[in-house]
């Protein structure tokens, strides 16, 4: 599959936070919006095709996630690394900022030092 990484897509009027933001956030509009991390590309089609199909489901509950999802995750690090690991080691998380608090609420006590090391995203602090 190939992909156009030199095609620009127009975020305006979109809610697209890096652009919609910058305004009230930097005082100006004319910024190359790299303050946070989304991406820039389109979404593959094979993935906005599951998303459509999921979609056409009346209801869009909870939902579990399948054996392949956690066998990809395997596998890719099999692949990359020759770790083998139990799909039981694997947890979910929502995004980077929880996974960092769950990171260090599970292994740090009250009190305990943690280095930061700029530049990172600000709600890193």
């Amino acid at each position: 599959m190939k992909y156009n990484f030199d095609e620009i897509v127009d975020r305006h009027h979109t809610e697209a936070l890096k652009i919609e933001a910058l305004k009230s956030r930097w005082g100006r509009e004319d910024l190359i919006p790299l303050w946070v991390a989304d991406m820039d590309f389109k979404t593959p089609p094979f993935i906005m095709e599951m998303i459509r199909k999921r979609c056409e489901h009346k209801i869009l509950g909870y939902t579990v996630k399948p054996d392949e999802y956690y066998k990809a995750i395997c596998n890719w690090l099999k692949k990359r690394y020759n770790w083998d690991i139990s799909t039981q080691w694997i947890s979910f998380c929502s995004g980077i900022v929880p996974g960092i608090t769950f990171a260090i609420q599970s292994l740090t006590q009250p009190g305990d030092k943690i280095l930061i090391q700029p530049p990172v995203y600000h709600p890193f602090k």
